[in-house]
């Protein structure tokens, strides 16, 4: 799961937690709120009531049928506050009452707070005594919860919408913001791709606006980029002035022993001389090679691709290791259709195949098989040079294009270790690519793709 993933599911997990949490918070909050204000009206109306009996004049009523009862409760509270209210003597009987509070009476209440139910309507009630010098009261106070309820049930419907909409618009800004915040790091993780790819230790993070801890990662790794290439550069520039130093010397040897072999030496002197002209010979390969990739690398070999056909090369190149695949009762077929026209440089490109089918006839089973093969892929071609030689193991195969890696230490000292370098860099200097595919003890394959057809003329 990529960062930005996995930043934006935290924040959806976390902003719904702590949405649920608020939602919770806030209902309950605005429930006791409700309540609170419900008790405050019904505990008004009580205190009202009990200063009516108190500063009432009870000596001019029969306790029982007295008609002015009802002026111990304010009417209003009926009308304007929605309360229902009584007032109940000692003895249980009713004493006064609003018009809606009579059912109170018969309740049968022993806390001081409840919520009931009567004619299908949810009640509040609050009761309270009072001893007064001429008589005990209980008094009564209840009002509807409905609109309680039904503004809770308003408030859980909006929060159902809203819940929804606040978490989406969450996480698509989490999600945003994460994927602008780690755009250097992706910026950083191209780079670094591109350099892993085409081997452009050139390619850099382009500054940062901000100079945060991603910015300072980006300066971290251009500068470590600059001692890269400079370090790449000044191996280069060595490997060329060694190889351009060291080659007078070589070839100054190489025609000596020869000189010298063409006289009567002692038979130990004489394959000395052999040894030392065999061993120059092999160092003048290593020391061209490497001036040929140290040039490649520098932009100072010459490249001049021409239409070319790919079978001639190939025929050109089997032709030249007839000799040595017959000696070893091998055989070169030459697959690729006549007349496959390509547009690469004649002189590297021939290199290509010297290297590829020089190596399967080198390195190949006796009595084995060499195949050259080509097909065209849109406007380009892919190239398969397949031999059914031992192969080469999986530890080995992801360095077979490395300088002087040897697959197999074991084999003869002839080769130069660079073929297959140089055979990926005259690839990929004509736009194509090339890799390797092997099973042990089956088979080889090279193969070569991106290689450019010619350009159509005007």
């Amino acid at each position: 799961m990529k960062l930005s993933t996995r930043i934006t599911l935290y924040y959806a997990i976390f902003s719904a937690l702590l949405a649920a949490a608020l939602m919770v918070v806030l209902y309950s909050g605005t429930a006791n709120a409700l309540k609170g204000t419900m008790k405050q009206q019904l505990e008004a109306a009580i205190a009202d009531t009990k200063y009516r009996l108190v500063t009432g004049n009870h000596e001019s009523y029969d306790d029982h049928d007295s008609d002015h009862e009802n002026d111990y409760i304010d009417d209003d509270l009926t009308e304007d506050e929605g309360i229902s209210l009584v007032v109940l003597r000692e003895d249980g009987t009713v004493f006064a009452a609003t018009d809606n509070g009579m059912w109170l009476a018969d309740l049968a209440q022993d806390d001081d707070e409840i919520e009931t139910k009567y004619r299908s309507r949810n009640w509040y009630v609050l009761q309270d005594d009072l001893d007064t010098e001429h008589a005990s009261y209980t008094i009564r106070a209840a009002a509807t919860t409905v609109y309680r309820n039904e503004a809770l049930k308003d408030m859980a419907q909006s929060m159902a919408v809203i819940g929804p909409i606040y978490l989406l618009i969450g996480i698509l800004g989490a999600w945003l913001l994460s994927r602008r915040s780690l755009r250097p790091v992706r910026q950083i993780t191209a780079t670094a791709g591109e350099i892993a790819e085409d081997t452009d230790l050139s390619a850099r993070i382009p500054p940062m606006p901000v100079k945060d801890e991603v910015g300072e990662l980006g300066d971290t790794f251009n500068k470590m980029m600059d001692k890269l290439e400079t370090s790449f550069q000044r191996e280069r520039q060595f490997t060329s002035d060694a190889s351009h130093e060291l080659r007078t010397p070589v070839t100054i040897i190489s025609a000596s022993a020869e000189d010298a072999l063409r006289e009567e030496v002692p038979e130990t002197v004489g394959d000395d001389l052999k040894t030392i002209q065999k061993e120059s010979s092999r160092m003048g390969k290593i020391i061209s090679q490497l001036l040929v990739l140290s040039r490649g690398y520098e932009g100072r070999l010459h490249y001049e691709p021409e239409e070319m056909d790919l079978h001639d090369m190939a025929a050109s190149v089997a032709e030249l290791y007839g000799g040595m695949a017959a000696e070893s009762g091998m055989t070169i077929h030459n697959e690729i259709p006549e007349q496959a026209l390509a547009y690469v440089d004649q002189s590297l490109f021939t290199e290509v195949f010297l290297n590829l089918i020089g190596n399967a006839v080198k390195y190949g089973r006796k009595g084995g098989n060499v195949w050259a093969r080509a097909r065209k892929e849109g406007d380009t071609w892919e190239i398969h040079i397949v031999d059914d030689g031992p192969g080469i193991s999986p530890e080995d195969l992801p360095h077979i294009f490395e300088r002087f890696y040897r697959a197999d230490k074991a084999r003869d000292r002839s080769g130069s270790g660079l073929g297959l370098s140089i055979t990926k860099w005259i690839v990929e200097m004509h736009g194509g690519k090339i890799s390797a595919q092997s099973k042990l003890g089956e088979e080889t394959e090279f193969i070569i793709t991106g290689v450019p057809t010619p350009k159509p003329t005007a």
